[in-house]
């Protein structure tokens, strides 16, 4: 097996991983909420959705399959029905619920009971949002993430986007994490989805931390300077606050946030893990180096998206699958990916 020139020895690293722990085990705790599972530092993976290439039905064993993978490599958590990744803009109701529950009994039965599920039940309308809320917890969820519904958007004032918020975390049987995610990002990105951005970084502190039922928030992959604000006032609050992109995770970290949320983390799971431990045992250059190679892969994900990232899935670990139509086959191979692969599968946790 080639080596690793960016990393340190097998030995050494297995020598590291006793020292490892304190980084990654720190809870984020927060206020009592409705469930019992803390959300603690460390990666968070917004899980594809897969399914039959003839019938595009829910491929129910590679959603299982796929989840225990990310949770044996040691992820802190799991997101579904991500409008980005998970496609929510190509899910029913009831698929939703049923990708839910795939997940909630897959880790279950592989013996991972404590990692939560983050469900997006992003929607056009308060109510619809509520009703998804509702399904996220009667089918295993841990958290509800939502984002201000973008249809009718430039209508919407800063007092509705508030209150929309409110209204949701009100009847929410399940915590909820407010995705910040701008507009027009989700869209460059392919999907429909939730704006928050609209709201001034005071106006989102306030909103986060007053509600009992909000646990946290997760931030745009552009927003550095508001995540640095976030984080802090979170962090007293004792609340979560999730960035976006594996490639910066290192500036994520810095700025005070207390996870990542990795769509990489899909092909290399154990990559991400370790770029964080890293982090959190001072070894700055070995991390640097590592998110490099991280952040080169990222950029074919962020050219190709969902498609791309199947893709790929399916050149190294023999599933993926397309994703739904309209959205059609995307070769998403570069350097960057393969270089990454390389390293994840010299990586031992």
């Amino acid at each position: 097996m080639s080596s690793c020139p960016i990393l340190p020895s097998k030995s050494k690293r297995r020598k590291d991983q006793e020292k490892a722990g304190d980084g990654l085990s720190r809870s984020i705790s927060r206020r009592e909420s409705t469930t019992s599972r803390i959300l603690k530092e460390g990666v968070y993976i917004p899980l594809p959705t897969f399914f039959f290439k003839d019938t595009e039905n829910l491929d129910e064993l590679t959603i299982s399959r796929h989840a225990v993978r990310m949770a044996r490599a040691r992820v802190t958590g799991l997101i579904v029905n991500d409008l980005m990744y998970g496609e929510g803009a190509h899910l029913s109701r009831d698929d939703r619920g049923i990708v839910t529950r795939t997940v909630r009994h897959a880790i279950v039965r592989a013996g991972f009971l404590q990692i939560p599920i983050i469900v997006s039940c992003g929607a056009p309308s308060a109510r619809e949002t509520i009703e998804l809320c509702h399904d996220a917890h009667a089918s295993g969820g841990s958290y509800a993430l939502v984002g201000a519904p973008a249809i009718y958007k430039h209508y919407y004032d800063t007092r509705c986007i508030a209150a929309f918020f409110v209204d949701v975390a009100n009847s929410s049987p399940l915590p909820i994490l407010v995705d910040t995610r701008p507009q027009d990002d989700v869209v460059v990105r392919g999907t429909v989805g939730g704006d928050a951005s609209a709201l001034a970084t005071d106006e989102l502190i306030h909103l986060v931390t007053g509600h009992p039922n909000i646990a946290g928030c997760r931030l745009s992959r552009t927003e550095m300077a508001r995540a640095t604000r976030m984080a802090q006032a979170t962090t007293t609050a004792g609340l979560a606050c999730l960035g976006e992109s594996a490639g910066s995770t290192l500036q994520t970290l810095i700025g005070g946030c207390g996870g990542v949320v990795a769509g990489m983390g899909n092909l290399a799971p154990r990559t991400c893990v370790r770029l964080i431990e890293l982090y959190h045992r001072g070894k700055e250059e070995e991390a640097r180096k590592l998110q490099a190679v991280v952040a080169r892969a990222e950029e074919t994900e962020a050219a190709f998206g969902i498609a791309g990232m199947k893709s790929n899935l399916q050149r190294h670990l023999s599933y993926g699958g397309l994703p739904r139509r309209p959205l059609a086959f995307v070769d998403g191979g570069s350097p960057g990916v393969e270089e990454m692969m390389a390293v994840e599968n010299c990586l031992v946790l």
